[in-house]
This record gives C-alpha cells, structure tokens and sequence, in this order.
C-alpha cells in the first residue's frame, strides 16, 4: 500500500476502540485510521485511557423546541466518546472529542416536551450524564436591515429589530457580538415596553470581516443570532479608487429581476430559458440565468446570465466576474448635441457589440445613419449619424438591435442626443 508523499491529502478517519480489562484494571484503546483521497491508510494513531470520562455542564444549558444547537463541553477521557439521549423529539449528530473537549450539535422538534432532558456521554470505562433545558419555542425576531451591514466610518448603523408579536411585558435582552474586533455595539442590552414589536439598536463597524449579533432573554430561554458584515462604504472605496465610477462597473447575475417601488401591471412579466423578469413597463431585460434585485431605479434593471448584482441609489454598478456575457450592452455619452447639417460619429462602448445588427434614430426623419464599424472585441462600436437640413431640432434616441431585439444599455436608460 503506496503511503509515501500523501499527508497533505489526508481527508477521513474512523475510530477502533478496544477495551482490555486484565486482573486489576481496565484500559481503554483507541485507534485512529486515516485515509488519502485513494482510500489508503496513511496514519494509524494508537491511544490508550484508563478512567472513565469525566464531563463539564453543557454549554449552552438550555435549547429551544423547533432549533438545532451546537452544545459544547469541557472534560476528561473523552476519547471515543459516544453521546446520546432518549428523551422524545431531541436528536443527537455531528460530535467530534479530543482528550478534554467536546462539541455536538443537538435538535429539539417542536414536539419535543418542555422540561429538563438527560445527555449520556459513554466511552468502554463509563458514563456520565449532563440535564439540558428543552424550553418552548420563542417569538420570532427579524432584522432590517437583513443581513446587517455597516461600513468602518465609525458612525453608528441602526437596525430595526421586529417581534412576530407583541410583548406581553417589559422584556430587557442582552446584546453582545461574537467579535467584538469587527463591530461595536452602542449598548450591551435593550428593553422592549409591554404591547410594543419593535425596537432599534445601534451598531459601528471597526474592521474588516464578518461576526455575529447575538441577542439573549436568559430568564425566558430566548436567544438569537444575526449574521454582521463590516467593510468599507461605496464613498470609502470610491475615495481609495476614484476612477471606479469613471467606469460604472457592473455585475452578471443569476435568476430573478425585481423591480422595487412600482405595481406589477399584467402582461408584464418576461421567463427566459431560466429566471424570472417582473417589471412595470416592460423596458427591463432578463437573461438565462440570474438574480437581480433592484431598488427602485427605475429603467435600471439589468439581469445578465451569471453573477450577482446589487443596485443602490447613487450608483448602478456592473462588472462581469463570472461567466460570460450573452447579447449586446452598450453605453455613450457623446455626443450629447449635434448641429443641423453635419455628421457626427457616435462611439459606442459596451460588450459584445459585434452582434450590433442595426442601429436606427428614433424619430428617424432627415437623419441618416452611415455604416457601422466594431473592433475586434466587440467593445467600440463606431455610428456615423448626418443630420440633414431639414431636421427638426429636439430629441433623438439611438436604438440598438441584436438577434435577439433590441439592446439595453449599461443604465437601462435610452441613448439620446440633442439636435440643434
């Protein structure tokens, strides 16, 4: 059997336990096998105990019906541990033990009874038994926003905390952050007034990374947990790179368009292959594959085939990271006005404008569009436009057409100019 050169291919191992018992005392004897990607042993690790194992309270103490806990404890001669329990409607998974610690992850249903319950820890030399709380289910909490975010200005973020009902009297919870290195909080508790659903905290980011928010009401077994991301704001970035918005980045997407803040009139709902397009005029575009969520811009709204995308209200960004773009999308912005009885090239920028079949002006009388002329990456297109005499002044639009229809722009917005 081939082991030489695969340590860092490790990726399973199970556990053999022998219990010897001679005349005047018992050992216990684990063996540890582990295996590469190929299935060969690789290391065989040979451990031995001789007392029984000895357990700390659980931590935490209690669990609610309806929830899944990671419970952890402290002890000794935990090797080859097994943990279980008999008491209806909890389930017990996923444990792992060294020689002092272990960790299991523990299920209580909605039916499970409220009351104390009994965990058994078992090696070949004994068991001990821990009681934990199965506690009735607790109102429901959301966040908004959701998840929170907030950047490293230093200035506080509000989030809105929402019961699914109303107290039934004064409640004062604990706050804490599972890190207090990447988010600080303005308070370390809250009250909320009998008949009240909701309530604000505050938050301030103060590092780059990821925490959690975790919210306790001990005397009643409620706990909840609420994911925080702290990085850089959209004005910090565009501080530390100004030519970001120079190039009004964007992002492909994956599944689903909704536009915010406008009724969902009918016939206006477009399905591609996958995904799903809800609009209120019918000017937005979904591609095969994508999620974008859109916040009330509107006539900007752009779902491409892989990627996420997240608008705001000062910017609309685009960027393709992932994957490849499917059709046309172009953006100009010259030349904003052009005189009566000249020509003027307009130069399109964009992705994939080879596939620029045509481009039309809209109203389309004394005005000539020349040959077009795209180069090799499909990302300059070239459109000479004379405007003749006799054009009327006003505004015109650039209508851009592919086999598929007509092309959207990076905005979503039409591509005017002013005849003058």
């Amino acid at each position: 059997m081939k082991i030489g050169g695969l340590p860092s291919l490790l990726i399973a191992a199970f556990t053999l336990v022998f219990v010897c018992v001679p005349v005047n005392a018992a050992t216990e004897r684990i063996v540890d096998y582990e295996y590469d990607a190929a299935g060969n042993i690789v290391r065989i690790i040979t451990r031995e105990q001789s007392d029984p194992p000895t357990v700390s309270p659980l931590f935490p103490g209690f669990i609610n019906q309806g929830r899944t806990r990671t419970i952890t404890a402290t002890g000794s001669n935990l090797l080859g541990i097994d943990v279980s329990t008999d008491y209806p409607g909890l389930s017990v998974e996923a444990f792992t033990s060294d020689e002092t610690q272990i960790s299991f992850q523990l299920t209580a249903s909605v039916q499970a009874p409220v009351g104390s319950a009994i965990i058994r820890f078992t090696t070949g030399l004994g068991e001990v038994q821990h009681p934990i709380f199965v506690a009735e289910i607790g109102p429901g909490l959301s966040a908004n926003p959701s998840p929170i975010t907030v950047d490293l200005s230093g200035d506080p973020k509000t989030v809105v905390l929402t019961f699914s009902e109303p107290r039934p009297e004064d409640e004062t919870y604990n706050l804490a952050l599972r890190d207090p290195g990447i988010a600080a909080l303005s308070a370390g508790s809250f009250i909320i007034l009998s008949g009240e659903t909701e309530v604000t905290v505050s938050l301030s980011g103060l590092s780059n990374g990821a925490t959690d928010l975790q919210i306790d009401l001990p005397q009643k077994f409620y706990t909840y947990n609420f994911s925080v991301y702290a990085n850089e704001s959209y004005a910090e970035l565009l501080a530390a790179f100004p030519d970001m918005q120079n190039r009004n980045l964007f992002a492909n997407s994956v599944g689903v368009v909704i536009q915010a803040g406008n009724p969902y009139l009918p016939n206006t709902v477009t399905t591609p292959p996958v995904g799903v397009l809800v609009d209120s005029n019918a000017a937005y575009f979904s591609s095969a594959v994508g999620v974008f969520y859109g916040d009330g811009l509107a006539g900007q709204l752009l779902s491409r085939p892989v990627g996420v995308i997240v608008s705001s209200s000062v910017s609309y960004a685009y960027t393709p990271p992932y994957g490849a773009v499917y059709g046309s999308i172009s953006d100009t912005n010259q030349p904003s006005v052009v005189t009566v009885g000249t020509t003027a090239i307009f130069d399109i920028t964009g992705f994939n404008l080879n596939e620029v079949l045509t481009v039309t002006v809209l109203p389309d009388l004394n005005v000539t569009v020349g040959s077009l002329s795209v180069n090799t990456e499909g990302t300059l297109l070239s459109v000479p436009i004379t405007i003749d005499p006799g054009a009327a002044p006003g505004q015109r639009e650039l209508v851009l057409e592919d086999a598929n229809g007509p092309v959207i722009s990076r905005t979503g917005l039409p591509l005017t100019f002013d005849i003058q």
